[in-house]
């Protein structure tokens, strides 16, 4: 649902952008059960739903202080995106998260991220500069998976850099952000392990 054109009975947690961005995941994880199930049909009417994410991508945004182009945003009832500086966007366009976090989260279709940042190499600059940046907050789920998509394009270093980065989080006694249903916890668990 659009920016303002929220139906009566959604919570304030239902942003446009996130909300697109998440249903396309999940519709790729249901394409992912029906076809170990046989279900080859509606697997794929579920798989076409997962390139939906493709709706709140904007090829025209910019981020003006690194020149990279194209981000999510949400859209408005008309259709049009909003036009949210891709350093925002948090709990206006997306939930819990901001533009750039959001534009990173397509680990179904990393191929056709890799196309809409401008190819690997770029995809790959895009996420140095991200992390280089402070442009990803890894004390909420959206960003948890951002180091590791390094892998993708071949950068195990990098990914095994940016894991040891987040690890440093978690000093003293606290966690580093929201622990929804064990989260934040199930992360330290897995950097501790060496994944």
């Amino acid at each position: 649902y659009a920016v303002g054109g929220a139906r009566e009975g959604y919570c304030g947690r239902f942003k446009s952008g996130s909300a697109t961005m998440s249903f396309a995941y999940q519709a790729w994880c249901c394409a992912e059960v029906l076809s170990g199930l046989c279900k080859f049909e509606l697997a794929a009417r579920f798989r076409e739903r997962s390139g939906n994410w493709t709706n709140v991508w904007d090829d025209s945004a910019i981020d003006t202080p690194s020149g990279i182009r194209g981000f999510a945003r949400a859209r408005l009832a008309d259709g049009s995106f909003t036009k949210t500086d891709p350093r925002k966007g948090f709990n206006t366009d997306f939930y819990e998260a901001n533009c750039w976090e959001y534009s990173l989260f397509v680990p179904h279709d990393m191929v056709a991220l890799f196309v809409r940042c401008g190819g690997m190499g770029a995809f790959r600059d895009r996420l140095s500069y991200a992390l280089e940046n402070g442009l990803v907050d890894f004390g909420n789920e959206p960003g948890f998976l951002v180091p590791w998509l390094f892998a993708y394009v071949g950068r195990g270093d990098l990914a095994a850099k940016g894991a040891r980065e987040v690890a440093k989080l978690f000093a003293g006694d606290d966690l580093p952000g929201d622990n929804d249903s064990g989260a934040m916890s199930a992360l330290y668990v897995f950097l501790k392990l060496g994944f």
